[in-house]
C-alpha cells in the first residue's frame, strides 16, 4: 500500500471523491465529475486498484458492452455496496 503523502494529487481527487460517493462509479462518471480524461482516470484508477487503495467490478450489459464500477469500500455482487 501507498502512503498517502506518495499519492499524486490526481489520485487524491479520485479517492476523495469515492470516499464521499454513496455509490461505486463508472470510470466516465468519476471522468467527468472531475474534469479529466477517460484515459487518465482509467490509469489511476487501475494503480489505486494494484496498489489496495480501490476496489472495482466489471459490469457487462446484456447488449455485451462492458464498464468498470470503482469504490474505495469492496462492492458485493451487482455493483451495490
Amino acid at each position: 500500500m501507498i502512503a498517502s503523502q506518495s499519492l499524486k494529487p490526481v489520485e487524491k481527487m479520485i479517492l476523495s471523491l469515492l470516499s464521499s460517493s454513496s455509490r461505486p462509479m463508472s470510470t466516465y462518471e468519476i471522468a467527468k465529475q472531475l474534469s479529466l480524461s477517460w484515459a487518465t482516470v482509467n490509469f489511476y484508477c487501475n494503480k489505486l486498484r494494484w496498489n489496495g487503495l480501490l476496489h472495482a467490478e466489471v459490469l457487462t450489459s446484456k447488449t455485451g458492452s462492458r464498464k468498470v464500477i470503482w469504490s474505495t469500500r469492496p462492492i458485493k455482487k451487482g455493483g451495490k455496496k
